[in-house]
C-alpha cells in the first residue's frame, strides 16, 4: 500500500536505437553537418551490432573496450572512432540516462608525430625567394615572420 521512500524509481529502460534517434534528432535541430550525424549513425550501429547490445544500461566500460579490441584498424582509426562514441554518449548522461561518465576513462594510445618547427635558415631561404615589391608576397613575408618570432599559428592571422 505504502511505498517505501528509500526506493528510487527504476530508470527507464531505453533501447540504443532510440536513444540513438533522439540524439540525432537534437543534432540535427543544433545545425550538426551530415556527416558528422552519419558518423554517429554508423559508429553506434557498429558498436551496437559488434557487442550484441540492446538497451542503453547494458553499455559498460568493458563492452566499450570489448568493441575497440575487436577492430582490425590503426590505432588512430579506433581512436576517432572512441571519440565519436563517446560524444554519443555525452547527450545521453545530459538527457539523464547514464548516472555518470564512465566511459570518460577509456583511452586509446597513439603515437603522435611531433611536428617540427621551421629553423631561422628556412624562413631565411623562403623571405629570401619572396618578391616584396609585390603586395601579396610582402603580406606573406610579414605574416612568415609573426608567426615565427611570436609562435602565432596560421589559423589565428586574418590574411
Amino acid at each position: 500500500m505504502f511505498s517505501n521512500s528509500s526506493e528510487s524509481p527504476k530508470p527507464k529502460r531505453i533501447t540504443i536505437e532510440q536513444a540513438l534517434a533522439v540524439i540525432l534528432r537534437q543534432m540535427e535541430v543544433g545545425g550538426n553537418r551530415e556527416r558528422t550525424i552519419s558518423d554517429y549513425r554508423l559508429h553506434v550501429s557498429h558498436f551496437k551490432k559488434s557487442e550484441e547490445l540492446t538497451y542503453l544500461h547494458e553499455i559498460t566500460y568493458e563492452s566499450i573496450h570489448s568493441w575497440l579490441e575487436k577492430m582490425d584498424v590503426s590505432a588512430q582509426t579506433r581512436l576517432t572512432r572512441l571519440k565519436c562514441f563517446k560524444a554519443f554518449l555525452s547527450p545521453c548522461f545530459d538527457n539523464g540516462w547514464f548516472k555518470s561518465k564512465f566511459w570518460k576513462n577509456v583511452k586509446v594510445k597513439v603515437d603522435r608525430r611531433i611536428k617540427e618547427g621551421a629553423t631561422e635558415l628556412e624562413i631565411k631561404i623562403l623571405l629570401l625567394v619572396l618578391d616584396l615589391t609585390d603586395f601579396v608576397q610582402l603580406r606573406d613575408a610579414a605574416a612568415v615572420l609573426l608567426m615565427y618570432k611570436t609562435g602565432m599559428r596560421e589559423g589565428r592571422l586574418q590574411i
